[in-house]
């Protein structure tokens, strides 16, 4: 975690592709303590914009880029609450898993179908487990 909080600072966006993500948190769905409140999925794309949070986890792989729940959360910090799956439809396709092209809209909180802000090809900034240092070198 710390690796995307310090280059999400550094950067006004930043993309995480995530092989080995197998679950998203729905926090509507129950009491994460009874076990409830997760959705299976198979591998995400995570994206930090300015601040704001948007997360497309697909419903079965990444092979399948219509299939996809999707959260979404102004100025989000990893301090609050697990994040709402909402209303979503588009497109994410990954190219080589450096690339991935966004063709997505949500539905607002005023029920407006809106456009993401990045919509496009973007460049992925990490790919996970990849990118983790095998040995991270701590300085103190």
């Amino acid at each position: 975690m710390a690796i995307v909080l310090f280059n999400a600072g550094c950067d006004s966006q930043n993309v995480l592709y995530n092989k080995d993500r197998k679950t998203v948190s729905n926090v509507w769905e129950g009491d994460f303590a009874q076990g409830k409140g997760f959705i299976l999925c198979n591998k995400s794309v995570e994206v930090y914009y300015h601040g704001d949070f948007y997360g497309i986890y697909f419903k079965t792989n990444s092979v399948s880029p219509r299939d996809f729940y999707f959260t979404m959360a102004k100025h989000y910090g990893y301090d609050k609450l697990p994040l709402k799956i909402i209303e979503a439809r588009g497109l994410v396709q990954l190219v080589d898993e450096r690339k991935v092209v966004f063709d997505v809209e949500y539905k607002d909180n005023d029920g407006k179908w809106t456009k993401l802000p990045f919509n496009g090809t973007q460049k992925v900034n990490q790919v996970w487990p990849d990118d983790i240092p095998k040995n991270p070198k701590i300085s103190l």
